[in-house]
């Protein structure tokens, strides 16, 4: 992501890989149209971001080494919130998080059974002349019998980049711990939404 002094974004983003990530960018290559890409990208982005217009989707397929990436390029206005004293919040919650389950009942009579969960991401801020790095987060490590969570920050010249891994376990969640279950999901929601302050210079 590359950051403007008005607070808007331009940047790209890109998944795949080799092996089974590798044959899901495929996947989606050969059951998304070409005019449904862009639309299928923005979907993909989220979180934080509003307004998201997707520019361009192009893919890379190397067979000898397996490799295949789907990269779309995308805009956004207003990606930062600017606070009074010079003060900037950016949030780095910016990918479509569906992976994620959602449990808003208080209250379960049957067990909740698990999906595998793995993601791993990274996501690169370029600042611009005029705004630069105040705080970062601390490092955020949750774990329990249902999955882990990791996310941390940090600074790299100009940039400020945030490493995140989720997962979840295959398994089932007995009715009696659905409550630490569901507090487990929460707690990963709010450390997504964690900001790294920024400050615009004098």
């Amino acid at each position: 992501l590359s950051l403007s002094a008005d607070g808007s974004i331009s940047g790209k983003r890109s998944f795949g890989g080799a092996g089974q990530a590798g044959a899901w960018a495929r996947h989606w290559l050969r059951t998304t149209s070409a005019n449904d890409r862009c639309k299928k990208a923005v979907e993909s982005l989220g979180g934080n971001m509003q307004g998201v217009a997707v520019t361009n989707v192009t893919s890379t397929d190397d067979r000898a080494s397996g490799c295949c990436f789907v990269t779309s390029e995308f805009s956004a206005p207003g990606f930062v919130q600017f606070l009074r004293g010079g003060l900037v919040l950016a949030r780095f919650h910016v990918l479509n998080r569906d992976s994620i389950p959602r449990f808003v009942e208080k209250e379960r009579r049957m067990p909740v059974e698990i999906r595998p969960v793995g993601e791993r991401d990274e996501v690169v801020l370029g600042l611009p002349a005029g705004i630069n790095m105040e705080e970062l987060p601390p490092k955020a490590v949750l774990t329990g019998p249902y999955g882990s969570y990791e996310s941390s920050f940090e600074c790299e010249g100009r940039s400020v980049v945030h490493h995140r891994m989720f997962t979840l376990n295959l398994g089932i969640v007995p009715v009696n711990a659905y409550a630490d279950f569901q507090r487990f999901l929460s707690d990963v929601a709010k450390a997504d939404r964690t900001a790294v302050v920024l400050r615009q210079a004098q």
